[in-house]
């Protein structure tokens, strides 16, 4: 299981062999059917041969555009995964660096407010999840401030938030 904020790493193969890789939260991770009516479970990791489901929320700029959101190595991982995979293809992944620890003096912790732009909002989604419902964590109160450039953007998570 993955740390809470923590990101993964992904690694794969471009159409000329050169090696990509990028680092991103995953926005959503479960299971698919087994074929028998079953669910399997996943981490993002394949386990015993089976299969599971990884969703990431990637920017949908131009590579340049791109690259000043997540940098230069994370861009031609986009490129790749939107133009050259295709279903079957294998991509490596495996837990990448974990960036939402608290380590202040004031503890317990009973409030959270959290600011967020863009794509920013998927790691406050995960942590917002670990800490609800009520009784589960010392948090009490929970408030999201989340900027975006357009309207639209907010379609993202808006749904997980108002929960």
């Amino acid at each position: 299981k993955l740390a809470l904020g923590q990101q993964l790493d992904f690694c794969c193969l471009g159409a000329g062999d050169e090696i990509c890789t990028g680092s991103f939260y995953p926005y959503e991770m479960g299971e698919e059917e087994d074929g028998g009516g079953g669910r399997r479970g996943t981490s993002g990791v394949r386990r015993g041969g089976s299969k599971g489901v990884v969703r990431i929320v990637v920017p949908n700029r131009d590579a340049e555009g791109n690259a000043a959101l997540v940098g230069l190595g994370s861009s031609k991982f986009i490129e790749v995964l939107r133009n050259e995979l295709r279903p079957g293809d294998e991509v490596a992944i495996k837990p990448g660096k974990s960036t939402l620890t608290y380590r202040g003096e004031h503890v317990p912790v009973t409030d959270m407010v959290y600011l967020a732009s863009g794509l920013g909002i998927v790691p406050i989604v995960d942590q917002i999840k670990a800490i609800t419902p009520k009784g589960s964590s010392s948090v009490k109160a929970t408030s999201v401030v989340w900027i975006n450039e357009n309207r639209s953007d907010f379609d993202l998570a808006m749904d997980e938030l108002e929960r």
